[in-house]
């Protein structure tokens, strides 16, 4: 027996089969991804670049805050300068039984000029030569405990426009093909879906700047899946009692349900989805033993 393609419903909210409104029982589930793909850079250009470094810049000299204007300079024991890139304010030092316990503000300095000769791979101890001659040139002083790196000046291998838009297509297609094969994965047993039950959105691409020097880089790619998901038994039980009714001659062959489903609509935000359903059963007429004596 055939049943014509009719719209039913699948949705979450609903928790068994409701026959007289066409509704089936469904479940939504989200997973979250991330891919990450290594690229080689391929663009050349002159760059300069200044070395960076954090820092702590210790006020130990009173309980009196102190303001630092932004290009405030500091030097280190062996004369390289380096800058304060903002204004800031180093909370005074704290007094205890009369003693001063210095105090410090967390900060970046960056090279006064661009160059390889800026970078300091060891911790660093810098002053101010704004204050030399006075008493704050010997109480106030910054520590860069991993020094400074990043500075270059010169030809580089770097980011290029193309290799950034290549990359980025490369890494959201994989990311979409690895989300595709997640969402199948986490189909529990007993579960199907189809076309229209499912949604991957790229929530975020990671990438480094053009131009951005580097011989090889990567991009990450952040997906989101969403998928309705409902059991074959209560579709097949669905079109079984659709298509018999309250027909007492036949009974339907177990296991016998060919059904289709095309999706017609879906919100993954109410967890609910139109589709057309249609297929067949097979049934056996029933049979009163006592018409055969």
């Amino acid at each position: 027996l055939s049943f014509p393609s009719t719209m039913t419903a699948l949705d979450v909210s609903v928790s068994q089969v409701m026959v007289d409104k066409k509704v089936i029982p469904a479940e939504l589930l989200e997973l979250s991804k991330k891919t990450v793909k290594d690229f080689t850079a391929t663009g050349r250009k002159v760059i300069e670049d200044r070395a960076k470094g954090k820092v702590r810049i210790y006020n130990s000299f009173s309980s009196s805050p102190q303001k630092l204007v932004s290009s405030t300079r500091f030097v280190s024991d062996s004369g390289l300068l380096y800058r304060l890139p903002e204004t800031i304010n180093i909370p005074g030092a704290s007094i205890e039984e009369g003693k001063i316990i210095p105090r410090y503000v967390e900060t970046s300095l960056v090279a006064d000029q661009a160059g390889e000769n800026y970078n300091l791979e060891k911790e660093i101890i810098l002053k101010i030569p704004g204050f030399k001659g006075g008493p704050k040139y010997d109480t106030f002083y910054a520590t860069a405990p991993n020094g400074f790196l990043g500075g270059f000046k010169g030809e580089a291998k770097v980011v290029s426009k193309d290799d950034l838009k290549k990359s980025q297509e490369e890494t959201s297609k994989i990311a979409y093909e690895e989300m595709k094969n997640e969402i199948s994965k986490k189909i529990p047993p007993g579960f199907q879906t189809i076309d229209g039950l499912r949604e991957i959105q790229v929530l975020k691409v990671v990438a480094p700047r053009e131009n951005s020097k580097a011989d090889q880089f990567s991009v990450e790619v952040q997906t989101r899946g969403k998928v309705i998901v409902f059991k074959k038994d209560d579709g097949d039980h669905l079109l079984k009692e659709l298509i018999i009714k309250k027909d007492l001659s036949v009974e339907y062959i177990e296991g016998s349900a060919v059904a289709k489903y095309r999706a017609e609509t879906t919100d993954f935000e109410k967890g609910r989805s139109m589709v057309f359903l249609e297929g067949g059963i097979k049934v056996a007429s029933k049979v009163d033993e006592r018409d055969l004596l």
